[in-house]
């Protein structure tokens, strides 16, 4: 076959253009801008134009966990994987709050497969791989996992049976991606063209060296001190967002839930916990500190983003619902199920927000002839 000249051009460009990518100017990418965000009044969700199918179950045969207890939690097709940090993997319906299963092993982290419904799991010794079938939970292979000299804090199921291992090695930011149908292994280092004003953080600040987040494109990984934030495509991670935070001190305004107006100054170190897409809204969690009258507080928000990360509407530190029914507080963790559709929190019921607050807590028809009422409650609406 001959080759013409403009079939050289062509590949003269695609060659310039694969090895100019790196060279990209951050103008080129989204921006995600914390510290603007942070300069809005803050409004409370109350209102129902913001969400549907709001509820609220009991998973039973729980009143032995508390909401500190739980390390990490999967919702997928009316199914609710809860992970303790004693390495208890357990599935529950949705629907019922019943238990469903116990899974023998322990496990340090999981992730979920939704394209082959499988379930796997990092074991609690780092040691091994499990894949477990979705809806049997039987145990279908075992593989072994080479050691990198990095201890794995989380496991995010990418594609093609990639699963990601982020470290929390900071300030360096490696991450480890391991093919689970070759056995490969593959680690890498984020390395940041541009770095955050803080390099340092104090203990108290309690956060991971690296951020994750799902989107329609795929899973996100970010870390700390790196301001571009990477999505999976395909055997890669590539660039898709910009995050700026400069550290900069930010005038900020809190509404509480009694509509009482403080004033925080000095704002300084944001940081990015999870950033997640939901349907057409971007949701971003952040910690940040702050000063008032002169003692340093941290403390941890969530915005709420249109498509193109520009401000949708900000959010106060609780979510009212239903009549107070039910309430979903960023402080806390909280979940985004696989089908990117619903947000979802722990409680209990005498840790209620509104409980603090000298106020009655309501809760659903369903619920209230549920045997223990120390049972932990899964909130949840979708947006």
């Amino acid at each position: 076959m001959k080759i013409s000249r403009n079939h050289y051009v062509l590949l003269g460009w695609m060659c310039m253009i694969l090895f100019s990518c790196k060279e990209i100017p951050h103008s080129v990418y989204p921006s995600i801008d914390l510290a603007e965000y942070s300069k809005h009044q803050w409004t409370i969700w109350g209102d129902g134009k913001h969400y549907s199918g709001l509820g609220a179950v009991y998973l039973h045969k729980t009143s032995d966990i508390t909401p500190n207890d739980v390390k990490d939690i999967k919702i997928y097709q009316q199914k609710v994987f809860l992970l303790t940090s004693t390495g208890r993997l357990m599935r529950f319906d949705l629907r019922s709050g019943q238990k469903e299963s116990h899974y023998r092993e322990k496990i340090h982290s999981f992730d979920i497969d939704t394209v082959h419904q499988h379930v796997y799991a990092l074991a609690e010794s780092q040691k091994s791989i499990y894949k477990y079938d979705f809806q049997k939970d039987s145990l279908l292979s075992v593989k072994g996992l080479e050691h990198t000299g990095h201890e794995y804090d989380g496991c995010l199921y990418l594609s093609e049976g990639n699963l990601l291992f982020p470290t929390n090695n900071y300030p360096n930011g490696i991450y480890v991606v391991v093919n689970t149908n070759t056995g490969k292994l593959r680690s890498f280092q984020s390395s940041p063209k541009r770095i955050s004003q803080y390099v340092s953080l104090p203990d108290t600040f309690q956060l991971k060296s690296y951020v994750t987040g799902v989107s329609e494109r795929g899973v996100l990984y970010k870390h700390l001190l790196n301001d571009t934030i990477f999505v999976w495509d395909k055997e890669r991670f590539i660039p898709y967002a910009i995050s700026y935070t400069n550290g900069e001190g930010i005038a900020h305004k809190e509404a509480t839930f009694f509509q009482k107006e403080q004033l925080f100054i000095n704002n300084q170190m944001l940081a990015m916990m999870h950033l997640d897409k939901v349907n057409d809204i971007w949701l971003v969690n952040y910690k940040f500190k702050y000063q008032r009258k002169d003692k340093e507080w941290y403390s941890v928000a969530s915005a709420l983003l249109n498509e193109d990360f520009s401000v949708r509407e900000m959010d106060d530190y609780i979510f009212c619902l239903e009549k107070k029914k039910i309430v979903v507080n960023p402080r806390y963790p909280y979940y985004v199920d696989k089908e990117r559709k619903g947000l979802y929190q722990l409680y209990r019921k005498e840790a209620h927000p509104n409980d603090a607050m000298g106020q009655t807590v309501e809760v659903f028809e369903h619920m209230t002839s549920h045997a223990d009422p120390n049972d932990l409650i899964l909130c949840f609406f979708n947006i």
